[in-house]
């Protein structure tokens, strides 16, 4: 867990910044020679630092290897500034998660990922995925609204912000929450389900679904750990339970629970009437020849609707829309890169789909697929450059702070040794090996703290320092 207060984490970690040797280099007051420009850094106080980290702007921050990035990220929300953290893929962002529950537990983390399929696809993402967005926006909508203290920490990917989300009124009238003890009727909450998207199953399995059994009812909220059994007494909600998807055995009690919207695309009345007279609007055509416009049409999902998630909604919006103004927006080292990567690979996804809208081959002969164009879902580059502008922006680096960056950063991180060059002998031993290491950094008075890879690993790695 954290040791100490964020000001002393700061000085464990070394916070360094480059000695400012001018403007920027194009500017008036730009010097004249490289080793002007390559003055020795100073240490700053931890005074400075506020200036440094939290000023707006773009700071390059170097010195962040691997795993570092949670220290960091919690220092910056301490101190009451909201944070989003975009990682260059799901990998990246699963790995900050789970080094920010190890070295800070006491904050709030939550996580928006991508959909889990390519641009245009012809499937939905899974339910699990649209549940922890859905999930995310919903309890950022109410953060905002209640005007919480402390901001949760925001992990996302490049795809997941790039892509446009719905509005956030939508978040506002979808919602039930009920305790042990209210009284209202089934009809209400199986009211409310419907307008949330559940949908009715004979047992429930995944997120956004419900099952209906005399006074038992079940459900899946989205966003949530577990599903949950009701228990009516008449109109009393007389028990709450979670309860196992695979056994459906019942587990932990709980004093209530909440609903929220099951889907990013609703099924409601209002929602497949601006469908229909989108789809017209954008195609052209009433779309009698599309499977997608019947199934919408009829009030039923279809595998892929997500792909026209605009033509649900009055207006889309970004998880930007979403956040604080203050907002501190760090970027993940290569996630610059994967943006460009990611904009590119919608262009040409669209760019293929456009040319065989009407005239699908092999499997999907018959079969019509007709994209919206690229900005109605996802943002441009030019829109990407213009958020990231109006936010402080800090890209994180694993390399310290070479070359000539004003103003920028050094936590002074290192990446640990990895042991590669012994493994690659087949006659060493690589725990003897890292035995050595320890005690040489011990020696010299450092702390070393170990994290084995199994019980097995770290058995043994007691067993070789003790020797």
């Amino acid at each position: 867990g954290p040791v100490g207060s964020a000001r002393q984490r700061r000085l464990q970690l070394g916070f360094r910044a480059r000695a400012r040797a001018g403007a920027l280099r194009h500017g008036p007051d730009a010097p004249n020679s490289r080793a002007e420009r390559l003055k020795p850094r100073k240490h700053i106080t931890t005074d400075d630092m506020d200036k440094h980290w939290y000023s707006p702007g773009l700071r390059r921050v170097f010195g962040v290897p691997g795993g570092a990035e949670a220290l960091v990220l919690a220092d910056a929300v301490r101190a009451g500034k909201p944070v989003l953290f975009v990682a260059r893929d799901d990998v990246h962002m699963d790995q900050a998660a789970e080094a920010l529950a190890f070295m800070a537990p006491d904050l709030r983390v939550l996580s928006f990922p991508a959909w889990d399929c390519l641009p245009y696809d012809r499937v939905s993402p899974k339910t699990d995925i649209v549940a922890r967005r859905v999930g995310t926006l919903t309890d950022l909508r109410h953060a905002a609204a209640a005007g919480e203290g402390t901001p949760p920490v925001v992990l996302s990917t490049v795809s997941a912000v790039l892509q446009r989300v719905p509005p956030r009124a939508y978040f506002d009238d979808a919602g039930l929450s009920l305790k042990v003890g209210d009284r209202t009727s089934t009809d209400k909450v199986l009211e409310c389900l419907a307008h949330a998207s559940y949908q009715r199953v004979e047992t429930v399995y995944e997120p956004g679904e419900y099952a209906l059994r005399g006074g038992i009812l079940d459900i899946y909220p989205a966003g949530a750990g577990a599903p949950v059994r009701l228990d009516f007494f008449g109109d009393e909600l007389e028990q709450v339970r979670t309860f196992d998807p695979t056994t459906q055995r019942s587990e932990a009690k709980l004093d209530g629970f909440a609903i929220r919207r099951a889907l990013e695309a609703p099924l409601d009345d209002d929602a497949v009437s601006r469908f229909r007279s989108g789809y017209r609007v954008a195609f052209g055509t009433g779309g009698d020849d599309d499977p997608l416009y019947e199934s919408i049409s009829a009030g039923r999902a279809h595998p892929g609707m997500e792909h026209w998630l605009p033509l649900f909604h009055d207006g889309m919006e970004t998880l930007f829309d979403f956040l604080p103004d203050d907002l501190i927006v760090v970027l993940d080292p290569q996630a610059g890169e994967a943006a460009e990567d990611r904009l590119a690979m919608i262009a040409d996804y669209y760019g293929a789909r456009a040319e065989m809208a009407d005239k699908p081959a092999g499997a999907m002969a018959g079969v019509p697929y007709r994209p919206l164009p690229p900005d109605q879902l996802y943002l441009s580059d030019g829109e990407w450059r213009d958020v990231l502008g109006r936010t402080g922006l800090r890209e994180f680096s694993t390399f310290d702070a070479a070359g000539d960056w004003p103003d920028a950063i050094d936590l002074g991180g290192r990446p640990g040794r990895e042991f590669g060059d012994v493994r690659a002998r087949p006659d060493d031993d690589v725990f003897e090996a890292a035995a050595d290491h320890i005690k040489v950094l011990s020696a010299g008075g450092q702390k070393v703290v170990i994290d084995a890879y199994s019980e097995g690993s770290r058995t043994r790695l007691m067993t070789v320092l003790a020797e």
